[in-house]
């Protein structure tokens, strides 16, 4: 599904005014926005504040929101319960949230905290701090307004790829020790996503299992913060707000300096926390653990432990898929938890063991989303070919080709179902145009859960030219060495690549020029598996694609 990235002004003014018998002063402003949240579901979002001057009975702060934000209502914990705030509903948007000073027993120099419950119907992105401002200073003593770490909240459209989510309730725990006796060089990374309630405590741990040393624990403070406790040998740290009823990306990079691990955390793509774990040396001395002591319970969701050599960068750009390929790195361990059974007891895979307690599983509503189709098209002399695969072949149910000519509007132009075979390979032919007209193709999928999700798009300056001419490739099927033919009508730059199944280049056979001729390139697939592999040929004005099947 292609998510309609809405811009919206959650919050665009916010005033502090003085109430008129008195003169009470805030020196001291932070709103926080959570990760991701489902299209249509109440979320939190954090005001905290300070006053250097308490004069009045009443703190009155004014916000003005988008048509497109519904308030719901405002919240102050006293005596560990929530209480409702008045708001008073004003015009074009507006509306004020009271605090009663005595009742709550506001203190110069204090931080508290307060709530803004709202829900969104469309997906989108909403709040950008920078569209935070203050508009008018009165009563504003130095006013320090801190601007939050994450810019916008991500309301999404919530997909079925994800079928369900591991819950943790009081008691619940699962911990996961390593086989790895070695001396270890690498990157353990480890990511996951979690949805948590507030004032969670000691949620997931780090351990050396020798001594049954806890290195470092998170926790979700009353303010529902990251609480990590201060190390000695800490490098770096960040505020952040989890948010209540949201979805936050988290993710973990172990690597080796020195004698030294050091731990890097991120959360929704922002590093929040990186210290030193020194005397571990080896990935069997390290423990993770989830554990829920408490009586509020949170869930995770599609957790995946890596010996990573890519850039985190890619691990950020596929965090809302189930699975995704990082061509030098290796997979330890990786789980979505839709087996309801899994984990029941006691697991032992080759390099770690799970041991698990009292674990649930609810239905996830998770912001994780299927893939785009992927889409070729080969310009023919009369014709384009248009060819594309699924990527996630359970969830899809109808493909429709899409065609824009010029600057025009996207319309059908040929609808197919899809098939319960991950190697499929569908074609449609669409003919030639004006040589002055530019076709723009793209595949909408239409999943079974009424979601869709688009191909980037293909433009094709048609030409009745014919560029090249590729032959299919001999033997086919081959083991492990076959000859691919490109015969070139036009001398110019030519690429010629080997793709896997996925779309991962694994060969580059060819990049620069040719002349004219009949050109042989030979492929070796001997140090790669079985299957279908895919050999394209591009020049300046068109490509071609063709397969290929290698079978040990």
């Amino acid at each position: 599904m292609q998510r309609i990235l809405l811009y919206l002004l959650f919050f665009t003014n916010i005033l502090f005014i003085k109430n008129l018998q008195g003169q009470t002063s805030l020196d001291y402003l932070r709103l926080d926005l959570p990760g991701f949240v489902p299209a249509g579901k109440i979320f939190s979002t954090s005001v905290v504040f300070r006053a250097n001057k308490i004069a009045d009975d009443k703190i009155e702060i004014k916000f003005k929101k988008s048509f497109t934000v519904n308030l719901k209502a405002a919240y102050m914990q006293k005596d560990k319960k929530l209480n409702l705030l008045p708001i008073k509903i004003g015009k074009e948007q507006d509306f004020a949230v009271s605090i009663d000073t005595k009742r709550y027993k506001i203190l110069e120099n204090e931080f508290y905290q307060f709530f803004i419950e709202v829900y969104v119907h469309k997906a989108g992105k909403i709040g950008k701090s920078d569209l935070f401002t203050i508009t008018e200073a009165k009563n504003l003593n130095n006013l320090s307004y801190k601007k939050e770490v994450l810019e916008e909240t991500e309301v999404y459209e919530n997909q079925s790829v994800a079928e369900k989510t591991l819950k943790l309730n009081q008691n619940s725990s699962m911990r996961i020790n390593f086989k790895d006796n070695q001396s270890f060089t690498g990157n353990l990374f480890v990511e996951f996503w979690i949805n948590n309630s507030n004032n969670l405590n000691n949620f997931f741990l780090i351990k050396k299992t020798k001594l049954n040393d806890t290195l470092i624990t998170f926790s979700a403070n009353k303010f529902n913060f990251i609480s990590i406790p201060v190390l000695s040998g800490e490098i770096y740290r960040k505020d952040y707000y989890l948010g209540k009823n949201s979805w936050n990306y988290v993710n973990l990079l172990f690597s080796k300096k020195g004698i030294d691990f050091i731990c890097d955390v991120s959360v929704n793509s922002e590093r929040i926390y990186s210290t030193k774990l020194s005397n571990l040396t080896k990935l069997n001395e390290l423990e993770l653990s989830f554990v829920n002591k408490g009586k509020k319970s949170f869930k995770i969701e599609r957790l995946k432990i890596w010996d990573f050599k890519n850039s985190i960068d890619l691990a950020d750009k596929n965090k809302h898929f189930l699975s995704y390929d990082a061509d030098s790195s290796i997979i330890i361990f990786q789980t979505n938890f839709d087996n309801t059974t899994e984990y029941n007891s006691s697991i032992e895979t080759n390099r770690l063991n799970i041991f698990s307690k009292k674990l649930a599983y609810a239905k996830s509503d998770a912001p994780l989303f299927s893939k785009a189709p992927k889409l070729v098209v080969n310009i023919g002399s009369a014709y384009n070919s248009i060819v594309w695969y699924v990527q996630e072949y359970s969830v899809a149910k109808e493909f429709v080709v899409e065609r824009a000519l010029n600057n025009g509007k996207y319309k059908e132009i040929f609808r197919t179902t899809a098939e319960d075979d991950p190697l499929k390979i569908y074609y449609y032919t669409d003919e030639i145009l004006d040589d002055n007209v530019v076709a723009y193709y793209r595949i909408k999928q239409l999943n079974l859960d009424k979601s869709k999700i688009y191909s980037p798009e293909v433009k094709i300056g048609n030409q009745n030219v014919t560029e090249f001419k590729l032959s299919q490739n001999y033997p086919n099927p081959f083991n492990p060495i076959t000859s691919i033919y490109v015969e070139v009508l036009n001398s110019a730059e030519y690429h010629v690549n080997v793709y896997d199944l996925v779309g991962n280049n694994v060969a580059k056979l060819h990049n620069g020029f040719l002349q004219k001729g009949m050109h042989t390139f030979k492929f070796d697939g001997s140090t790669l598996p079985s299957g279908i592999y895919f050999y394209e040929v591009k020049s300046p004005k068109a490509n071609k694609v063709k397969k290929m099947i290698l079978a040990k």
